[in-house]
């Protein structure tokens, strides 16, 4: 039996919660909270499995909580009902969260979810810490840029330090990440994802439709009529969009 908490100010969720999980035999909702300081004392006594969190409440909220707790066997799993920037966050982040209004088939997918991270190892408490860590300093602290990500596969999650990475490369509904030395991961995750929450990085540029790259590892730019690659240090060559040429060399060399 998988054991649940909710903390989620609005009575309504309340209801719509209880009543999709009394259709699962899988899980037991342990408790639920209208504010996240009475669920932290709750978990000091009572630790379930799963934590579902809503992002924004009055006074401690449930990225409170999420810090709080981060360091437990707890899995935390957040409710947001419009944060977009969130929603980029959590994928790159390899976290999860549950879109409002919550279905059935939501829960089913946080449950597959879970069950995932448990048999990867993914839900071991010094990686979820650095989760939490990482998301509430880029995203609620508001960092300048983000510094690491954490790259999920079916098997593993991977923390990775950007100045490490020369490029990502899109792979039909995946994405590969080189890096310093050789090294290249695939994401479970689209480009997209990644071009969304790198848009204001001041060293990555996505100068292709299928490539987003490291302007501090490009070694030169190469020029055959009208065709222009970049050399990166790995030796790789990377096409540059014909469209937008000028304005992504003007980025390469600034």
């Amino acid at each position: 039996m998988i054991t649940v908490i909710l903390v989620d100010d609005d009575p309504r969720q309340h209801k719509v919660v209880k009543n999709i999980l009394s259709g699962f035999d899988t899980l037991k909702l342990s408790a639920a909270f209208f504010n996240a300081e009475e669920a932290y004392d709750y978990l000091q006594t009572h630790p379930v499995d799963i934590a579902l969190l809503d992002i924004e409440m009055p006074g401690k909220d449930g990225l409170w909580l999420a810090e709080k707790i981060s360091k437990t066997d707890t899995a935390i799993f957040f409710l947001t009902a419009h944060s977009q920037y969130a929603i980029k966050a959590f994928e790159v982040f390899a976290m999860h969260y549950i879109l409002k209004p919550i279905t059935t088939e939501l829960m089913r997918g946080l449950i597959d979810r879970y069950v995932q991270l448990k048999n990867s190892n993914s839900l071991s408490t010094h990686l979820q810490s650095q989760q939490i860590d990482q998301f509430v300093n880029n995203f609620v602290k508001k960092q300048s840029y983000l510094t690491r990500i954490f790259v999920s596969n079916v098997k593993v999650t991977t923390i990775i330090n950007l100045d490490d990475v020369l490029f990502f490369t899109a792979s039909g509904p995946y994405t590969e990440i080189m890096t310093i030395g050789g090294k290249k991961l695939t994401a479970s995750k689209i480009l997209k994802a990644y071009a969304d929450i790198l848009e204001d990085h001041p060293d990555f540029i996505r100068v292709h439709r299928a490539n987003i790259v490291n302007r501090k590892h490009v070694k030169a730019i190469l020029k055959d009529r009208h065709i222009i690659e970049l050399l990166m240090k790995d030796g790789s060559k990377l096409p540059v969009s014909p469209q937008k040429r000028d304005e992504i060399l003007n980025m390469i060399v600034f």
